[in-house]
């Protein structure tokens, strides 16, 4: 299978755009934590992990969804800083692993 990769879409075609909503996007796959002032990048991926793998226990359309996003290119404009689609990601490619 197909490994789900990430792009910077200010610089290569996504499949599917994870970011917040905006532009015609309805920013389903978004990060819902912000960073506020004085926080680092990635200063939210914890919280982000454990929402994630929260909603993948429990809310089946959004499993459903995520697992839609195996093999294909997500697009954020965080590329290559750390963000939520590293952990997004990480799970859809350890998917192929089982």
């Amino acid at each position: 299978m197909k490994r789900t990769e990430v792009v910077n879409i200010r610089y290569a075609a996504c499949d599917v755009y994870i970011g917040r909503a905006g532009r015609g996007e309805d920013g389903y796959f978004r990060n819902p934590f912000r960073l506020l002032p004085g926080m680092s990048r990635g200063a939210t991926l914890d919280r982000y992990r454990s929402y994630f793998y929260g909603c993948l226990r429990t809310d089946p359309e959004f499993r459903q969804r995520i697992h839609a996003l195996k093999g294909k290119r997500l697009g954020c404009f965080c590329k290559p800083y750390p963000c939520h689609r590293d952990i997004i990601k990480e799970y859809l490619n350890t998917l192929d692993d089982e």
